[in-house]
């Protein structure tokens, strides 16, 4: 359900706007000092590019009408099948809006999509109609995709952006040089292959029996948990009972932390008791402790020198409390019920690094406990853990129900609150193990290459972890199943990945990367499932604009089968298959509906309950015919030049 877009006076411009915005995606992104020369060879490059595509555009589609017009064959060189095959693989490329660069997360992005159905009629207009210069402009996106209108262009500029980019261009197309039989060839045995999979995982599916005894028999599991321990030795079991090699690959954290009796009360001026729960990893509260609160309204890290002196002993309200009227009533996918794009100018407020800081001067100035809203409707809570990870924090830090936070927030404007809390956790007295689960099936002909769909198995605990990420979890391991049960040998090794640690930073991630690191440039592709129990509509192209004509191939067969949205241009970077995307890996992200997300996710909701059962064995079955895809394409999807170095 995309979003309306910005409307672009011509069809030229619209062309413009997008590689302005979005080709800086190209950029390989290296981490060096020399941005400058960067910017300006992605300038340069867009500037060949946009003439260029206005060309391919235009030729094709002309090519195309006529040949649909003079009732040629379906097999001549002009049938439009096939120019909408390449249609599709450049507008994958090359439609973007507003996207970061790697490593960032997506703020103020809308999803832009391309449609074939809806532009062949403005560039058939625009070329033999040539009456009116303007068009309506942009019209909103339907719910079975969203469609754009340009507007036309006089058949006179068509022209001359054609023969101006064919003089004109200097680079080659980004193409995956496969014939057009070949293409073809491919599409049909991968829908006939994904439609397999998919009959396979709806009549034996064991996925929501998996999940039942994961939430319920184990339970929530902390990194470092005896609990995730469990699942992680559980999982073991069940890849090698569906007859999936698998093993452990286990590293340490520095401790595992258990939460405790929590409580706490309104003192005065009124009298009350209001829930509370510790951040992960908070230190404990020296029995029970009271103190004045002192309320916190830093824009910006100089701020904070108006309250030096001011919050030892007292309970600190870390900001302002949220604007919950702002939430997007109808978000379109799971990822911005949690975290909604910004709208119009963005304000960039502080970075997370200038926030850590802030906090880190908030505990020197040693309160006795800082408090924070969990920006959630309806009493649920919210949680994340201390920084640095597994380790204690300086000071007490919980989080109240935005409903408590904000009363809090309100008395205080009118004189003194005073709070007492008692938080009681502990902490393992050493480091304590952190395993992933590795299972795969053998490639037969390329086996030293990998395919890898992953999810992390880890959760917070104050719900069951069904959500988030049992369900991704639990969809690794059912689509490993009908694989295996399927009885095909793919070409390349398939590797299903359950993480741990993805709620801390992404240690589970980082293990196998690094036991794995001379593998990296032998892995095709990596696709991770991390956003609930919704039907998986699309993927995410997370800036890997080069991977794009490749991606369009392995995609088209998923959408006849899974009715899926095409192509996502946003970037998201906000999960295990970052630690691949630094590395140079090509590496996406499942794009899923809300499907009660925004409660769930790191909540007391997060429940067995929540879970459509229908959707998420979509979602496995998708995952199972994604890999699939990937391992039986001819060519690997292309790496870019990775921002870390494996070891790091």
């Amino acid at each position: 359900m995309p979003r309306n877009i910005e409307r672009p006076d011509t069809l030229l411009d619209s062309l413009g706007r997008v590689f302005q915005q979005g080709l800086g995606g190209m950029q390989v992104v290296t981490g060096g000092n020399d941005r400058e020369q960067q910017h300006q060879n992605t300038r340069k490059r867009q500037q060949r590019l946009h003439i260029w595509f206005a060309a391919q555009w235009t030729v094709p589609r002309k090519s195309a009408l006529r040949s649909r017009e003079a009732g040629e064959s379906a097999d001549t060189k002009s049938e439009p099948e096939e120019v909408e095959q390449q249609f599709h693989n450049w507008t994958c490329q090359f439609s973007t809006l507003r996207g970061r660069n790697r490593g960032q997360h997506s703020t103020g992005q809308q999803i832009h999509w391309l449609s074939w159905d809806a532009i062949v009629p403005r560039i058939t207009n625009s070329q033999e109609a040539g009456a009116s210069r303007y068009d309506e402009g942009l019209v909103n996106p339907t719910k079975d995709g969203a469609m754009i209108r340009s507007r036309r262009l006089l058949p006179a500029i068509v022209r001359a952006i054609v023969f101006s980019g064919l003089m004109m261009l200097q680079v080659p197309p980004a193409s995956s040089q496969r014939t057009p039989d070949q293409q073809h060839s491919y599409r049909k045995a991968m829908e006939e292959a994904d439609q397999k999979i998919a009959d396979e995982v709806k009549a034996h599916s064991e996925l929501i029996k998996n999940l039942a005894y994961l939430t319920t028999q184990i339970g929530p599991r902390l990194t470092g948990s005896p609990q995730m321990q469990a699942a992680s030795d559980w999982t073991l079991k069940r890849f090698r009972d569906y007859g999936v090699e698998a093993h452990l690959e286990t590293t340490k954290v520095d401790h595992a932390w258990t939460r405790g009796s929590e409580t706490a009360s309104i003192i005065s001026p009124i009298q009350r008791r209001i829930g509370i729960h510790a951040y992960g990893w908070s230190k404990a509260t020296d029995g029970e402790v009271s103190g004045t609160v002192v309320t916190l309204d830093i824009q910006k890290p100089s701020d904070l020198d108006t309250y030096k002196g001011k919050l030892k002993g007292a309970v600190v309200l870390a900001r302002k409390p949220a604007d919950l009227s702002a939430s997007e009533p109808n978000p379109e996918n799971a990822y911005d019920a949690v975290i909604p794009p910004q709208r119009g100018v963005v304000n960039q407020g502080m970075s997370w690094r200038e926030r850590a800081e802030l906090m880190r001067q908030i505990r020197d100035e040693e309160p006795k406990l800082i408090l924070s809203d969990s920006g959630k409707p309806d009493s649920l809570f919210s949680m994340t853990g201390a920084y640095p990870s597994y380790n204690a924090s300086g000071v007490p830090m919980a989080f109240l129900t935005h409903e408590d936070y904000d009363l809090i927030w309100r008395l205080s404007q009118s004189g003194p609150v005073t709070l007492k809390a008692n938080l009681q956790s502990t902490f393992s007295a050493k480091p304590v193990p952190a395993s992933i689960t590795v299972a795969e099936i053998k490639g037969l002909e390329l086996s030293d290459e990998r395919v890898i769909v992953g999810g992390h198995l880890d959760s917070w605990d104050l719900g069951q972890g069904a959500l988030d990420n049992g369900t991704g979890a639990m969809a690794v391991l059912e689509a490993a199943r009908a694989l295996e049960s399927l009885g095909w040998k793919p070409k390349r090794t398939i590797t299903f990945v359950l993480f741990t640690g993805e709620e801390q930073g992404g240690i589970g991630a980082d293990t196998f990367v690094k036991n794995h690191a001379a593998e990296l440039p032998k892995i095709d592709g990596v696709l991770v499932l991390d956003t609930g129990t919704g039907k998986v509509f699309s993927i995410a192209l997370e800036n890997l604009w080069e991977t794009a004509p490749l991606m369009s191939e392995i995609y088209r067969p998923l959408q006849e089968v899974f009715d899926l949205q095409p192509l996502s241009t946003r970037y998201f970077g906000a999960s295990d298959h970052v630690e691949f995307l630094d590395k140079g890996v090509p590496a996406y992200f499942c794009m899923q509906l809300p499907a009660h997300y925004r409660e769930a996710h790191h909540s007391q909701t997060d429940t067995f309950d929540k879970v459509i059962p229908d959707q998420i064995n979509e979602g496995a079955a998708f995952l199972a015919a994604w890999a699939w895809n990937v391992s039986e394409m001819p060519q690997p999807l292309p790496h870019h030049e990775g921002t870390k170095d494996a070891s790091e």
